[in-house]
């Protein structure tokens, strides 16, 4: 036993805690199994082994069966005539007979007939051995989970799959007034569709299997050909007395054939490099969401934690690891005896009472709303908001596997979710959840686990049953009128969110800032808000809220009985209970946290805490677990917590801050602002960096794709709610404006040197003000569209009073939301607003706004060239604010990326006098002396012209070459003047491509003279 021989120690210890030890090994032989009786000498030896590796050390493997002698039980060896499979039955009087069937099944280098064969002999001792024995299997069975690839499925395959579902659904079931329908019964309903709908969906759908051991670009069947073709050259070489001289035949035919294996693995490195650039450059015409996951899918996995420390602890392997992991969140999930310290005593006896007199209750009162069967059509509409692509549960069902279900699976899952309302039961696959932790990144301590975030994965049919149950939740509360959440929550809530919130923020800030007044503002960050719910309190407050009857029962039964284990790194912990939280992954955990925090307001709010702006008392904002506390004295803004004016936290004293976080803005007590646009100007840099492995460089994308990846993706996130930032100052203006050309120089292989207007135009790029101006009038709609009751529109709507009633408003980010429509001709629409309450819907107002950008921008962008004399030719070549004709190329012709490059370079370069130091002439055009006039470069500008007469009609060439030098060299760097705009398209596009092969090897000869002349491209 390899492994063993290299283990002993740990093998050993293993054998002192256990009586029966099952061994499976590749390289088990005669000699290995003598090598056991030595190790084992308190075990009686069991063992069976390939007949092929009795006197070798390589061969296909053997199985041993270690049984402590002084074990107490009698063992009969069953001798299987099997090289592969081994059993032992143990038997004792007074105690049932034990089976053990030790198997190591063939690999996947034998045939799937030989496997089975091994595989049906094991399942017939099985059938034989367990009708009076308990019967138990360990081994090797080497095979993999297959992942069901839905993605791949054609609509003939997943029609398939239904038909398949169908047939296997068809067994009979209990009515559901039966009174044999119990728990057990629904077990076996949920198994039953569990495995029908895996069986389904592995007979007709596509499979794979990720291997992270190989080299991705290593598919390719010719690839693996030359590698064992170098590998027996090899063999042949050495096997001839390894002479290293090329008159030997053999070291030079081995060398020839290492030679063509790594110019087939660079063809096939270039090849998977470029696949990875197109399913970069798909994700990033469709959304952000895709395009994150190719990204994610392409970059090197970051190595997982080497050690973790908690309460004292510090595991170093996995299995540790795995285990202390357990620990963490069993601690995490279960309430502390010393936290109830901190309850009012007679409170928390209280709600405990009464949430024990309420489920204790046999019947409760019926419920109209809930206790009534669920219907296919009200199912049908929560699977249609299922999403593709989400990871699988504890039952490994994806929610393909529902959506492409059809209706006799819509049946079987009505069915289902009728007998749970039924039975007041829910399945324990529906209450388990695996947990995943998941660095948080930002260099924070991987040895922590508080640089973790839980990820949860729960049933499909769970995560289903909660969302039809809360569809009729939210029809509950809007039948009944009810107002819930509060408006000043804006975590979890429709056209609420984090900008709504910060907007309302900002707001309160400047309104005292106006007055000259002072705020005090408190933010809590609620550590581990969701883990740490009390459930008794939570379901109170949900049979106050009108949630009674079988659905409370279930509810409850739900989290009382929730449970979940850890996986890391492969490995699975112990399962253990979750007594408190909402339940990480589950779709009521965000409501009802809502539910459980929103009483906080109404408590504020009926002591009279928080500030006032006109009609409105605002006390807090909420943003999920982030509270923020707002009063106009420090007395009234700690009165909640119970707190003085010296804030303590225990015996520490906590000092105030000038500035903060919130809702990953930054927020400082003197509203100066620099500070962040520096950040998000970082931020811009970082994240273009970032995808540099996704191909966002000059090496890999076309810059038409690294442009829309910047304008996409890397802006949104680094301008993160830049619609309230207000108005920037000039210095902050620049800072950002500045950022961009980094990004433009760095897309198009430019260097510093390059002039800014064009730079930026050649990709078709707004300036960043006026990408933020964009934000904020799309902002600026929003709030117009929402609902009449939110507090962000009731503020914003007091804002628009007090500008129109001419009071001091400058400082409000309303003001600034105002005018920004004024400098792109929209403030009609507020008139409009205020008249008649109408802003255009959501997609008519963003055509409304870009196209108001791109006017003001375009005239912005020609004034400028007009007023730059230098830059006369560049107008000429790229009259439009777009992307350059020739940069547009590069999607056509990816293999003269580089060449085209250069040409955009050349017409974008500016009008500059200096002297050639090829041919030692000075000239008043750097550029179209290098290009039209200088004789040592004669033979190249020949060869290309001749170039241009042969791909061209006649005529055109004629007319092309009668311009003048001017003109023509326009021409040749992309313009379209008179004479070439009636060329066919295919026709300039050729002609482009062999001038900019042609005009690259001339670059090459004159870079050094640009450069000299501070023309310094990065190619």
């Amino acid at each position: 036993m390899r492994g063993a021989m290299y283990g002993t120690s740990y093998f050993e210890n293993l054998l002192k805690d256990s009586d029966i030890c099952i061994v499976t090994e590749h390289w088990l032989n005669r000699t290995n199994i003598t090598f056991l009786y030595e190790l084992a000498n308190d075990f009686r030896v069991f063992s069976c082994f390939s007949s092929s590796s009795v006197n070798s050390n390589r061969g296909s493997g053997g199985v041993a069966i270690l049984v402590r002698k002084k074990f107490g039980f009698k063992t009969y060896n069953l001798f299987v005539d099997n090289d592969r499979i081994c059993a032992v039955k143990l038997s004792k009087h007074g105690y049932e007979s034990l089976c053990i069937i030790g198997t190591l099944l063939p690999s996947t280098n034998h045939s799937a007939e030989e496997y089975l064969q091994y595989f049906q002999t094991v399942c017939s001792i099985y059938d034989r051995m367990s009708v009076d024995c308990v019967t138990v299997i360990g081994g090797d069975f080497n095979t993999d989970i297959a992942i069901i690839i839905l993605s791949r499925c054609d609509e003939w395959e997943k029609k398939y799959y239904q038909t398949e579902l169908d047939k296997l659904l068809n067994f009979e079931v209990l009515p559901l007034n039966s009174c044999e329908i119990n728990e057990n019964y629904i077990e076996h309903i949920n198994s039953n569709i569990v495995n029908v709908v895996h069986i389904a969906a592995n007979s007709c759908i596509p499979t794979g299997k990720f291997r992270h051991y190989l080299k991705p670009y290593w598919k390719s069947n010719s690839l693996d050909y030359y590698h064992n073709e170098q590998r027996q050259a090899r063999k042949t070489w050495l096997s001839m007395g390894q002479t290293r001289n090329n008159d030997n035949i053999f070291y030079k035919q081995y060398k020839d054939k290492k030679r063509e294996f790594r110019k087939h693995k660079r063809n096939a490195e270039r090849l998977w490099e470029s696949e990875k650039f197109a399913d970069v450059q798909k994700a990033a015409e469709m959304d952000i969401g895709q395009f994150y996951r190719v990204v994610r899918k392409h970059r090197q996995q970051k190595s997982p934690a080497t050690c973790l420390n908690y309460d004292g602890n510090t595991a170093t392997n996995n299995g540790d690891i795995c285990k202390l992991w357990s620990t963490y969140f069993s601690d995490l999930y279960t309430p502390n005896e010393h936290e109830n310290d901190n309850f009012d005593q007679s409170f928390y006896m209280d709600v405990t009472e009464k949430i024990r007199e309420y489920s204790s209750q046999i019947r409760k009162p019926f419920n109209a709303f809930f206790d009534v069967p669920y219907t296919e059509d009200e199912i049908y509409e929560q699977i249609k908001t299922l999403k593709c692509g989400k990871a699988p549960g504890p039952d490994y069902v994806c929610n393909e596997h529902i959506i492409y279900g059809g209706n006799t699976l819509l049946k079987w899952i009505c069915y289902i979710f009728n007998i749970i309302l039924k039975c007041e039961y829910i399945p324990l696959l529906y209450r388990h959840g695996i947990i995943i932790p998941l660095y948080k990144g930002n260099n924070k301590d991987k040895s922590n686990p508080n640089s973790y975030r839980a990820i949860v994965l729960t049933s499909v049919f769970g995560k289903l049953h909660d969302k039809t149950v809360l569809h009729r939740i939210n029809k509950m509360l809007t039948a009944l009128d009810k107002t819930f959440p509060d408006p000043l929550q804006f975590g979890f809530v429709p056209e609420h969110g984090a900008i709504p919130a910060l907007y309302t923020l900002k707001e309160c800030i400047n309104v005292f800032m106006k007055s000259k007044s002072k705020l005090y503002v408190g933010f809590l960050d609620n550590e581990k808000a969701f883990d740490k719910i009390w459930h008794d309190g939570l379901f109170l407050k949900l049979k106050e809220i009108g949630v009674t009857g079988k659905l409370w029962n279930i509810l409850f039964m739900s989290y009382k009985s929730a449970s979940a284990h850890v996986q890391y790194n492969g490995l699975t912990s112990d399962n253990f209970s979750i007594s408190q939280g909402v339940g990480q992954g589950r779709v009521l955990s965000s409501w009802l946290f809502s539910l459980y925090i929103n009483d906080l307001i109404l408590q504020l709010i009926s002591t009279n805490c928080g500030i006032r702006i006109g009609y409105l008392n605002i006390p807090a904002i909420l943003l999920a677990d982030d509270t923020t506390l707002l009063s106009a004295s420090p007395k009234r803004s700690t009165r909640s917590s119970r707190l003085y004016v010296d804030i303590k936290l225990g015996n520490t004293k906590i000092a105030c801050k000038t500035d903060t976080i919130y809702a990953g803005t930054l927020i400082t007590n003197n509203n100066k602002t620099f500070e962040r646009t520096k950040n998000a100007a970082k931020k811009l840099k970082k994240n273009l960096h970032s995808l540099y492995s996704a191909g966002v460089n000059p090496k890999g994308l076309t810059p038409i794709t690294n442009t829309l990846i910047w304008k996409r993706f890397v802006l949104p996130t680094a301008l993160y709610s830049c619609e309230v930032w207000g108005q920037l100052s000039n210095s902050e203006t620049e800072l950002l404006e500045r950022t961009q050309r980094y990004a433009a120089r760095y897309i198009q292989c430019m260097d510093k040197y390059s002039p800014t207007d064009s730079t930026t135009s050649n990709l078709g790029l707004w300036s960043l003000e006026a990408v933020i101006d964009k934000f904020k009038l799309l902002f600026f709609g929003r709030l117009c569209r929402s609902k009449s009751g939110t507090t962000h529109k009731k503020l914003f709507n007091m804002c628009i009073s007090q500008f129109i009633l001419d009071e001091n408003a400058e400082h409000s980010i309303t003001y600034n939301l105002i005018t920004t429509l004024v400098k792109y001709d929209l403030f009609s629409f507020l008139e409009t607003y205020v008249n008649e309450d109408y802003i255009p819907e959501k997609v008519l107002w963003s055509k409304i706004v870009r196209q108001s950008i791109e006017i003001y921008e375009e005239n912005r962008w020609k004034s400028n060239l007009e007023n730059r004399n230098e830059l006369k030719r560049y107008s000429k070549i790229h009259p439009t604010l777009c992307e350059h004709r020739l940069i547009r190329l590069t999607v056509l012709y990816p293999d003269a990326k580089l060449e085209l490059l250069v040409l955009v370079a050349l017409g974008s370069a500016a009008i500059k006098k200096a002297t050639c130091t090829l041919c030692n002439k000075q000239s008043f055009d750097i550029v179209k002396h290098l290009i039209m006039e200088c004789h040592v470069l004669l033979t190249e500008r020949n060869v290309m012209f001749y170039k241009i007469v042969d791909e061209l009609p006649i005529q055109k060439s004629v007319d092309i070459f009668n311009l003048d030098d001017d003109d023509l060299l326009e021409v040749l760097l992309g313009a379209v003047n008179d004479i070439v705009y009636d060329l066919d398209p295919i026709d300039w596009s050729r002609m482009m491509y062999y001038i900019a092969k042609h005009v690259y090897p001339m670059f090459k000869k004159f870079r050094h003279v640009l450069f000299e002349n501070r023309f310094n491209f990065e190619f």
